[in-house]
């Protein structure tokens, strides 16, 4: 099967961050749209309804309390972070980084990937 557009894209932004393990563009409800990855499928479908989740009741959250829409939400853990970058109100892009990854590249590379 050919990569689709978002696929390449995303393909190129993982190309350019050295130690990611993959960026996924989903829909609202996790369901993956086009994925780039140096893992299992199965472990980036995962990855992508998991943050799905979360991104999308953070959005709610903030929206009762009239923050308004988040952008980006940058998670960091004992061994990986997390990047989500809304794409629209129904898709975003999540990106699995290593610790020492350059995180205002990888912005700036979700940036460019969302236009």
């Amino acid at each position: 099967m050919q990569p689709t557009v978002f696929g390449r894209i995303l393909g190129e932004l993982i190309g350019q961050i050295p130690g990611s393990r993959g960026a996924v563009m989903a829909d609202w409800d996790g369901e993956t749209v086009d994925k780039a990855s140096r893992v299992d499928d199965d472990e980036m479908a995962l990855f992508a309804a998991h943050w799905g989740i979360v991104f999308y009741q953070a959005k709610a959250r903030f929206r009762r309390l009239a923050l308004g829409h988040p952008e980006v939400m940058l998670l960091t853990f004992a061994e990986e972070q997390v990047m989500v970058r809304s794409i629209d109100e129904d898709y975003y892009v999540a990106l699995a980084l290593p610790l020492d990854a350059n995180i205002g590249r990888a912005g700036t590379l979700l940036d460019r990937a969302r236009e």
